[in-house]
């Protein structure tokens, strides 16, 4: 009986860890947000597909290529945050594309990661940035923030779920926006380019200090816990 009791135990303990698992890589690719499922999914992974970027062909105009510049400045938030390897596997890599007779190629947009943590932080699109600041409704970002600012409980989580799942409601958005919304004080100088901001997150009854981090473009590029930053060498090039 206690050996049947202990193989019951260790058969749900490795279905809850895969769970687990599972639930992460869907929140890493952001498969939990609709609006970004179908964003990533059914529009930006196939319009990348009509300029040819996978295969390296020539088309035979500009307007083969669909790329909505439109569209990713409205849901680019469901991208930024997101890990350079994850991302890649999903659109690939390269991002430039070819008209026959034309030497010259164009490109559809440029993207920034941060070094330290391989995360998206910008999206360039030619001489346009994408509106940083924007998010995107079923991530939640205005309830999350409302709760982080007040002292207020999040749901009980990991601090690794909770990076995964509201990313997009940090990475890449200016420090006024976010200094307003989840209440950031006494600034950190980092280094003659990055800045910080330290806060208190509640993950359910378990409180977390965070680190905010800032690069000279006036971006969030990284949190991470207080205790995991002392010492950090920080990158100037990104």
């Amino acid at each position: 009986m206690t050996k049947l009791f202990s193989i019951l135990f260790l058969l749900l303990l490795t279905t809850t860890c895969t769970s687990s698992r599972m639930d992460i890589i869907e929140i890493e690719n952001n498969k939990h947000c609709g609006e970004c499922y179908d964003y990533i999914y059914k529009t930006l992974i196939p319009q990348l597909k009509t300029c040819g970027l996978e295969v390296g062909e020539k088309l035979e105009s500009f307007e083969n290529c669909k790329f909505d510049n439109r569209a990713i400045k409205e849901y680019g938030s469901c991208i930024l945050g997101m890990k350079k390897d994850n991302l890649e596997a999903l659109i690939g890599d390269q991002y430039w594309y070819s008209i026959k007779g034309r030497a010259q190629a164009s490109r559809v947009f440029d993207l920034k990661y941060n070094a330290s943590n391989q995360r998206l932080i910008e999206i360039n699109l030619l001489n346009d940035d994408v509106s940083i600041n924007r998010t995107i409704p079923c991530f939640g970002c205005d309830d999350v923030y409302e709760k982080i600012r007040t002292k207020d409980k999040l749901k009980k989580m990991s601090f690794a779920e909770f990076h995964e799942r509201y990313k997009g409601c940090f990475y890449g958005k200016q420090p006024n926006y976010l200094a307003l919304k989840i209440d950031l004080e006494d600034k950190i100088a980092e280094d003659n380019y990055h800045f910080s901001y330290n806060k208190e997150i509640f993950l359910g009854k378990e409180s977390h200090q965070l680190n905010f981090l800032f690069y000279p473009g006036g971006r969030m590029v990284d949190i991470s816990h207080t205790a995991d930053v002392l010492g950090r060498k920080l990158p100037f090039v990104y």
